[in-house]
């Protein structure tokens, strides 16, 4: 699913960027350099269970997140995070197997 959307250039390094891979890749680079954590040593807490029920396994796809973000209202605000759900649909495509990786790894 693409969408096209007028979507103003980024300046980066005194340079504009216009296409739509390039401006994805600029941000990645940009968050991933926002924090860095040593967990060499780190261990979990140990958390006392309030309930018996517990979610052990879950995986998801590219697909199922696509499919999630494609019903994303965009004429709602932004969350906490503060990201338009315009520019979560239009970055859908390059980051969806992403974050289906990250949400695995969480399990």
């Amino acid at each position: 699913m693409v969408f096209k959307y007028n979507i103003p250039p980024i300046k980066c390094n005194n340079l504009y960027i216009s296409d739509s891979r390039e401006k994805a890749s600029e941000f990645n680079k940009y968050f991933s350099l926002q924090s860095t954590i040593d967990d060499t040593n780190s261990r979990r807490p140990k958390l006392d269970y309030l309930t018996d029920a517990r979610l052990l396994n879950c995986e998801t796809t590219a697909t199922e997140v696509e499919l999630y973000i494609s019903e994303l209202d965009i004429t709602k605000a932004y969350g906490w995070d503060n990201i338009d759900n315009r520019f979560l649909k239009i970055i859908c495509p390059y980051i969806s197997d992403k974050i289906a990786h990250v949400f695995n790894l969480s399990f």
